[in-house]
């Protein structure tokens, strides 16, 4: 599937650019070029003092002191750095993953799940730094069995990167593992706040200076379209359906917004009473990842692979096996098959990519809860019996 999406997107965007002589954006699945590694780029420029001028970005204090790291080399071995490090980690995870009897066998899935899959190559266009999130929460996730404090370590760091990673920590709350719950909480707090002071004018000025950011950010990204561009959550969605009934139509945030929290509330609901096999845990949890945010770029499907790996692995087949696979398998491939006219680069995907999490989630939650339904029946005839 994702061989055969990914040359189809090639065919077609090089027929509309060559052919048709149409530019951007409809000879590329990929944001604009001209803006290519820019996320890395302009936190390289701004990381030694990121608050003292308002510039609309949204970032947590942590995040653009991990980048600064990166300013003691010239900013294009920085990129580089950047990267191959994230490139070769994706590498190495592919191959543990889905490893097989046969070396080239295994460097042909490797090569098609990393060099032919859209998240990973949306990523490397952005060189965004949701690359380190992925492998921080994709380690949360291996060790969290064996290592819980240094698992429970790995998701605070993601959460200092970017907030909205919290929702891995209903996890630690589904099992009840509430020391690490606090550690985590700690640790991201402790970072972020660390950070705040480190740059000049201290805690209240920085914070006063992200908080305008994020109004300016929220000015251009939420109630304008610059969210709405290679996005995958349910607000996208919703944009793109209003846009194309009725254009002057704008979604009502704060109904929005308290359906979100409705719907993040029944997650936490299920995911502590009723689901237990882990694999489906982690996949609810990328969906909300993705869906729930009211800004979410498409490097964000990144975070698919970790319960898309997971269920690679399971030792135990089921009969829905198939249908998990065709979604996972539509979720790695560009779709920017149809556009808005009015609005070019709002394209398909902004309303498939949701809709395919959507249907993951529900046919995860209906099965989980068949099952639990069942198994509860069954404790009570048994109960009855004896």
């Amino acid at each position: 599937m994702i061989v055969v999406g990914f040359a189809a997107a090639v065919f077609f965007h090089y027929w509309m650019g060559v052919y048709r002589n149409m530019g951007y954006p409809y000879n590329t699945f990929l944001f604009r070029p001209i803006d290519r590694w820019n996320d890395f780029y302009w936190l390289f420029r701004i990381s030694g003092d990121p608050y003292s001028v308002v510039r609309g970005f949204s970032n947590l204090p942590f995040l653009y002191r991990y980048a600064s790291l990166f300013t003691v080399l010239p900013a294009k071995l920085g990129l580089l750095a950047h990267l191959a490090s994230f490139v070769l980690f994706f590498a190495c995870v592919a191959w543990h993953n889905l490893r097989t009897p046969s070396v080239l066998s295994t460097a042909m899935n490797v090569f098609a799940f990393s060099f032919l899959s859209y998240p990973f190559l949306f990523t490397i266009d952005r060189a965004a730094f949701e690359a380190t999130v992925f492998i921080c929460l994709y380690m949360f996730t291996i060790l969290y069995k064996k290592h819980s404090y240094i698992s429970a370590l790995f998701l605070a760091l993601a959460i200092a990167l970017k907030v909205f990673p919290v929702v891995f920590a209903i996890l630690l709350l589904s099992d009840r593992r509430w020391r690490e719950l606090i550690f985590t909480a700690g640790v991201a707090l402790a970072l972020s706040l660390l950070s705040y002071i480190s740059y000049p004018g201290g805690l209240g000025a920085n914070l006063a200076g992200n908080v305008e950011n994020l109004r300016v950010y929220a000015q251009f990204y939420v109630v304008g379209n610059e969210g709405l561009y290679f996005g995958n959550n349910l607000l996208g969605a919703v944009k793109f359906i209003l846009m194309l009934l009725n254009p002057a139509a704008t979604p009502n945030m704060p109904v929005f917004i308290g359906v979100m929290f409705a719907v993040l509330a029944c997650l936490i609901v299920y995911l502590v009473a009723i689901e237990k096999r882990f694999w489906r845990k982690v996949a609810l949890l990328v969906c909300a990842l993705n869906l729930l945010p009211i800004v979410s770029g498409d490097y964000k499907l990144l975070h698919l692979f970790i319960p898309l790996y997971l269920f690679i692995n399971e030792n135990e087949s089921k009969r829905l096996d198939w249908v998990y696979t065709a979604l996972f398998g539509l979720l790695l491939i560009p779709k920017n098959y149809y556009r808005i006219p009015s609005l070019p680069e709002a394209n398909i995907s902004v309303l498939a990519n949701p809709l395919l999490m959507l249907l993951l989630a529900g046919i995860i939650v209906v099965t989980g809860t068949r099952a639990y339904v069942a198994e509860r029946r069954k404790a009570v005839h048994e109960g009855a019996a004896i």
